[in-house]
Protein backbone atom coordinates (compact mmCIF):
# COMPACT_ATOMS: atom_id res chain seq x y z
CA UNK A 1 0.00 0.00 0.00
CA UNK A 2 1.27 3.25 -0.75
CA UNK A 3 -0.45 6.45 0.18
CA UNK A 4 -1.13 9.88 -1.00
CA UNK A 5 0.24 13.04 1.43
CA UNK A 6 -2.29 15.97 0.80
CA UNK A 7 -1.14 19.84 2.99
CA UNK A 8 -4.03 22.48 2.54
CA UNK A 9 -1.57 25.35 3.00
CA UNK A 10 -2.30 29.35 3.45
CA UNK A 11 0.47 31.60 4.24
CA UNK A 12 2.64 28.59 5.80
CA UNK A 13 6.25 29.36 4.76
CA UNK A 14 7.97 29.06 7.87
CA UNK A 15 6.88 25.20 8.37
CA UNK A 16 6.03 23.71 5.05
CA UNK A 17 9.34 22.67 3.74
CA UNK A 18 10.06 20.80 6.88
CA UNK A 19 7.09 18.95 6.62
CA UNK A 20 7.11 18.15 3.04
CA UNK A 21 10.99 17.02 3.07
CA UNK A 22 9.62 14.47 5.75
CA UNK A 23 6.54 13.16 4.09
CA UNK A 24 8.48 12.91 0.77
CA UNK A 25 10.60 10.59 1.60
CA UNK A 26 8.63 8.28 3.79
CA UNK A 27 8.27 4.86 2.19
CA UNK A 28 4.80 4.50 2.67
CA UNK A 29 3.72 7.83 0.63
CA UNK A 30 4.53 7.95 -3.51
CA UNK A 31 3.42 11.29 -3.59
CA UNK A 32 3.08 14.76 -1.32
CA UNK A 33 0.53 17.46 -2.62
CA UNK A 34 0.33 20.65 -1.45
CA UNK A 35 -2.58 22.92 -2.10
CA UNK A 36 -1.54 26.40 -1.89
CA UNK A 37 -4.96 28.15 -0.86
CA UNK A 38 -4.06 31.82 -2.61
CA UNK A 39 -0.68 32.40 -0.12
CA UNK A 40 0.52 35.70 -0.22
CA UNK A 41 3.95 34.28 0.94
CA UNK A 42 6.49 32.02 -0.28
CA UNK A 43 4.47 28.85 0.59
CA UNK A 44 4.22 27.45 -3.14
CA UNK A 45 7.97 27.95 -4.14
CA UNK A 46 9.09 26.23 -0.82
CA UNK A 47 6.84 23.30 -1.19
CA UNK A 48 7.76 22.97 -4.26
CA UNK A 49 11.41 23.03 -4.07
CA UNK A 50 11.33 20.39 -1.05
CA UNK A 51 9.32 18.01 -3.36
CA UNK A 52 5.72 18.33 -3.47
CA UNK A 53 3.37 18.86 -6.35
CA UNK A 54 1.55 22.13 -6.05
CA UNK A 55 -2.29 22.78 -6.43
CA UNK A 56 -2.37 26.59 -6.07
CA UNK A 57 -6.25 28.38 -6.06
CA UNK A 58 -6.20 32.12 -7.08
CA UNK A 59 -8.03 32.94 -4.09
CA UNK A 60 -8.60 31.68 -0.17
CA UNK A 61 -11.47 29.31 -0.95
CA UNK A 62 -11.04 27.34 3.21
CA UNK A 63 -9.14 24.70 4.14
CA UNK A 64 -11.66 21.63 3.25
CA UNK A 65 -12.08 22.80 -0.05
CA UNK A 66 -8.28 22.47 -0.33
CA UNK A 67 -8.26 19.00 0.98
CA UNK A 68 -11.33 18.08 -1.69
CA UNK A 69 -8.89 19.61 -4.89
CA UNK A 70 -6.12 18.06 -3.07
CA UNK A 71 -7.74 14.10 -3.28
CA UNK A 72 -9.19 14.76 -6.62
CA UNK A 73 -5.78 15.11 -7.75
CA UNK A 74 -4.55 11.95 -5.45
CA UNK A 75 -3.03 8.95 -7.24
CA UNK A 76 -3.61 6.56 -4.55
CA UNK A 77 -7.10 5.42 -2.26
CA UNK A 78 -5.26 5.82 1.35
CA UNK A 79 -4.97 9.44 2.08
CA UNK A 80 -2.74 11.34 4.59
CA UNK A 81 -4.11 14.48 5.52
CA UNK A 82 -1.09 17.03 7.08
CA UNK A 83 -1.83 20.07 8.68
CA UNK A 84 0.58 22.99 7.54
CA UNK A 85 1.13 24.96 10.40
CA UNK A 86 3.06 21.56 12.08
CA UNK A 87 6.07 21.70 14.92
CA UNK A 88 8.10 18.87 15.39
CA UNK A 89 6.85 16.54 13.01
CA UNK A 90 8.80 12.93 12.31
CA UNK A 91 8.73 10.42 10.18
CA UNK A 92 7.90 7.75 12.82
CA UNK A 93 4.49 9.73 13.28
CA UNK A 94 3.38 9.02 10.20
CA UNK A 95 4.59 5.54 9.90
CA UNK A 96 2.05 5.21 13.10
CA UNK A 97 -0.86 7.11 11.32
CA UNK A 98 -0.45 5.08 8.25
CA UNK A 99 0.31 1.70 10.03
CA UNK A 100 -3.01 0.70 11.65
CA UNK A 101 -4.43 1.18 7.99
CA UNK A 102 -1.93 -0.80 6.54
CA UNK A 103 -2.85 -3.67 9.22
CA UNK A 104 -6.55 -3.13 9.01
CA UNK A 105 -7.11 -2.53 12.62
CA UNK A 106 -8.72 0.50 11.94
CA UNK A 107 -10.10 2.85 8.87
CA UNK A 108 -9.28 6.27 9.91
CA UNK A 109 -6.46 7.15 12.17
CA UNK A 110 -6.51 10.44 14.07
CA UNK A 111 -3.47 12.22 15.57
CA UNK A 112 -3.60 12.99 19.19
CA UNK A 113 -0.84 15.63 19.51
CA UNK A 114 1.30 16.45 22.80
CA UNK A 115 -0.39 18.84 25.28
CA UNK A 116 1.01 17.29 27.96
CA UNK A 117 0.36 15.07 30.91
CA UNK A 118 -3.58 14.76 31.77
CA UNK A 119 -4.76 16.93 28.79
CA UNK A 120 -2.98 14.04 26.24
CA UNK A 121 -5.08 11.11 28.06
CA UNK A 122 -8.36 12.96 28.47
CA UNK A 123 -7.88 13.53 24.46
CA UNK A 124 -7.00 10.15 23.75
CA UNK A 125 -10.35 8.50 25.48
CA UNK A 126 -12.88 11.33 25.46
CA UNK A 127 -11.71 13.47 22.22
CA UNK A 128 -13.05 15.82 20.54
CA UNK A 129 -10.76 14.63 17.90
CA UNK A 130 -10.51 17.42 15.57
CA UNK A 131 -6.73 17.49 14.28
CA UNK A 132 -5.92 17.60 10.62
CA UNK A 133 -3.51 14.97 10.43
CA UNK A 134 -5.08 11.69 9.65
CA UNK A 135 -5.22 8.81 7.63
CA UNK A 136 -8.11 7.45 5.56
CA UNK A 137 -9.31 5.45 2.11
CA UNK A 138 -11.00 8.18 -0.11
CA UNK A 139 -14.00 6.13 0.22
CA UNK A 140 -15.00 7.62 3.45
CA UNK A 141 -13.80 11.16 2.36
CA UNK A 142 -16.27 10.61 -0.59
CA UNK A 143 -19.21 9.64 1.74
CA UNK A 144 -18.68 13.11 3.36
CA UNK A 145 -21.58 15.55 2.01
CA UNK A 146 -20.10 18.18 -0.21
CA UNK A 147 -22.45 20.23 2.63
CA UNK A 148 -19.54 19.60 5.55
CA UNK A 149 -16.28 20.25 3.19
CA UNK A 150 -16.42 24.14 3.84
CA UNK A 151 -13.75 25.72 6.01
CA UNK A 152 -13.03 23.82 9.83
CA UNK A 153 -15.82 21.53 9.72
CA UNK A 154 -14.35 18.38 7.76
CA UNK A 155 -12.55 16.75 10.84
CA UNK A 156 -15.97 16.39 12.66
CA UNK A 157 -18.08 15.50 9.65
CA UNK A 158 -15.09 12.92 8.65
CA UNK A 159 -15.56 11.59 12.28
CA UNK A 160 -19.64 11.22 11.65
CA UNK A 161 -19.58 9.63 8.66
CA UNK A 162 -16.86 6.86 10.06
CA UNK A 163 -19.04 6.02 12.67
CA UNK A 164 -22.15 6.27 10.69
CA UNK A 165 -20.99 3.33 8.55
CA UNK A 166 -19.43 1.26 11.61
CA UNK A 167 -15.89 1.85 10.51
CA UNK A 168 -13.03 1.85 13.29
CA UNK A 169 -11.46 4.75 13.94
CA UNK A 170 -8.11 4.96 16.16
CA UNK A 171 -6.53 7.88 18.08
CA UNK A 172 -3.02 7.63 17.73
CA UNK A 173 -0.74 9.80 20.22
CA UNK A 174 2.31 11.69 18.71
CA UNK A 175 4.62 13.01 20.97
CA UNK A 176 6.66 16.06 20.35
CA UNK A 177 4.03 17.03 17.85
CA UNK A 178 2.24 20.37 18.14
CA UNK A 179 0.98 23.27 15.72
CA UNK A 180 2.05 27.06 15.35
CA UNK A 181 -0.71 28.81 17.61
CA UNK A 182 -3.04 30.86 15.19
CA UNK A 183 -2.15 33.98 17.63
CA UNK A 184 1.66 33.36 16.69
CA UNK A 185 1.02 33.33 12.96
CA UNK A 186 -1.50 36.35 12.67
CA UNK A 187 -0.67 38.27 15.91
CA UNK A 188 -2.90 38.11 19.12
CA UNK A 189 -6.03 40.11 17.66
CA UNK A 190 -6.56 39.21 14.21
CA UNK A 191 -5.62 35.21 15.75
CA UNK A 192 -8.11 35.16 19.02
CA UNK A 193 -10.63 36.34 16.02
CA UNK A 194 -9.68 33.44 13.65
CA UNK A 195 -9.67 31.40 16.41
CA UNK A 196 -13.11 32.15 17.87
CA UNK A 197 -14.02 32.03 13.78
CA UNK A 198 -13.14 28.37 14.56
CA UNK A 199 -14.36 27.58 17.24
CA UNK A 200 -18.16 29.08 16.25
CA UNK A 201 -17.83 26.75 12.80
CA UNK A 202 -17.34 23.76 14.82
CA UNK A 203 -20.22 24.10 17.08
CA UNK A 204 -22.26 24.97 14.33
CA UNK A 205 -21.26 21.37 12.53
CA UNK A 206 -21.60 19.56 15.67
CA UNK A 207 -25.41 20.61 15.99
CA UNK A 208 -25.86 20.00 12.30
CA UNK A 209 -24.91 16.51 12.63
CA UNK A 210 -26.75 15.67 15.52
CA UNK A 211 -30.08 16.50 14.08
CA UNK A 212 -29.17 14.44 11.10
CA UNK A 213 -28.27 11.27 13.48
Amino acid sequence: MTVSCIIPAWNEAATIGALVDIAAHHPLISEVIVVDDGSTDSTANIARTAGATVIRNNRNIGKAQSMDRGVAAARNDMILFLDADLKGLTADHLTNLINPIVANAADMTIAIRDRGGLINKLNAQLGPWIAGERCLPKSLWGSVPAQFKKGFQIELALNHYARSQGLPVQPVFLPGLSIRRKEQKMGLARGLLARITMIGELIQVSLRLLIRK
